[in-house]
């Protein structure tokens, strides 16, 4: 079993002291954290409809992965592709990537289910390690991040422990399995 079965715990009763009585929105990626998010919110017995969105740019292994493991999650696609984008709005680079809100986040924006899980740690990157459990955002939204304080070792030792089925990229090499082309991957 986990390490730590008390991060396993306090996460399941994040989910559950929070769950609002419409039900959460579940961000799916088909990566690691959000199936582990998927699967923690399973265990909380909270009420949750989890949302993939196909950016068009997904690696096929994802969608497959998604497809065949999580065949309740809802697809979403974006009302361009990534080439109708580079037309309208030029190539995205690191310091302007109109993609990711684009193409990723704005086909859910209107979705009705205003309280969000997402698998989001601390340990991704600077800018998350100011994240707080709970966030106001945009829209009367509000994000929950109940594996924020996990290390990638965490998330593997849980997709472990409960033999979790996991995107094949990652025995491939990648570290990440977010858009094919992000302007944010380094190799």
């Amino acid at each position: 079993m986990h390490n730590d079965v008390g991060i396993v715990r306090e996460a399941i009763e994040f989910l559950q002291g929070n769950e609002p009585p419409d039900g959460y929105f579940l961000g799916f990626s088909g990566g690691k954290d959000s199936t582990v998010i998927y699967h923690l919110a399973k265990m909380a017995g909270v009420k949750f409809t989890p949302i993939f969105t196909n950016t068009s740019i997904e690696a096929p292994e994802t969608v497959k992965h998604v497809k065949l493991y999580y065949p309740n999650v809802e697809i979403v696609r974006p009302t361009m592709n990534l080439f109708q984008g580079i037309v309208k709005k030029g190539l995205p680079f690191r310091n302007r990537r109109w993609c990711c809100s684009d193409l990723k986040e704005k086909p859910t924006h209107y979705h009705p289910l205003k309280h969000r899980i997402f698998g989001v740690r601390k340990e991704e990157s600077f800018k998350r390690s100011l994240y707080d459990k709970v966030s106001k955002r945009p829209l009367k939204k509000i994000n929950y991040y109940p594996i924020l304080d996990w290390t990638e070792g965490d998330v593997w030792q849980f997709i472990e422990d409960y033999k979790l089925p996991y995107n094949e990229l990652y025995d491939h090499g990648f570290s990440r399995v977010g858009c094919m082309i992000c302007p944010f991957l380094s190799k």
